[in-house]
């Protein structure tokens, strides 16, 4: 097997294109919204700010690792 060839051995993975994997990319979508919302409620609290960041970094990267298997 070479670096770049497609791999089918995890989750869903129905075809080697991008949205081989609905589902995931489906709770991604979910993550990375929720961002968008949590954030005006941690307007002014630093901590709540650093959690969202985070929560959106954890939605990119696992949509960018199930898309591009």
């Amino acid at each position: 097997m070479g670096w770049f060839a497609p791999i089918y051995a995890y989750c869903e993975r129905i075809a080697p294109d991008f949205l081989a994997e609905p589902m995931n990319l489906l709770t991604n979508v979910a993550f990375i919204l929720m961002t968008f919302l949590m954030w005006h409620s941690a307007q002014g609290q630093l901590m709540a700010q650093i959690l969202v960041g985070l929560l959106a970094l954890i939605g990119i990267g696992s949509a960018l690792f199930h898309s591009f298997a």
